[in-house]
């Protein structure tokens, strides 16, 4: 059976790619999508949880924005 991967991507204001953070497994693509293209819940939590990261560490790299997608998990993950 297929698995797909719901991920955020961090892009940071000096025009870098950040990390990938993986945030939830969907067993089709189609709702796998409909998440990313519907979860501004999910980007505001990031988003928040990238602000106390820089405030905890002193990692200050400002984030320009973040983007979902959803990527196929490899078999026998």
């Amino acid at each position: 059976m297929e698995t797909w991967l719901l991920v955020a991507v961090l892009n940071f204001a000096n025009g870098t790619e950040g990390p990938t953070v993986p945030i939830d497994i969907f067993n089709s693509y189609e709702s796998c999508d409909y998440k990313a293209r519907t979860g501004w819940d999910i980007v505001e939590r990031v988003h928040g949880e990238w602000n106390a990261y820089m405030e905890d560490t002193g990692d200050i790299r400002p984030l320009s924005h973040i983007g979902l997608t959803c990527i196929k998990e490899a078999e026998g993950t």
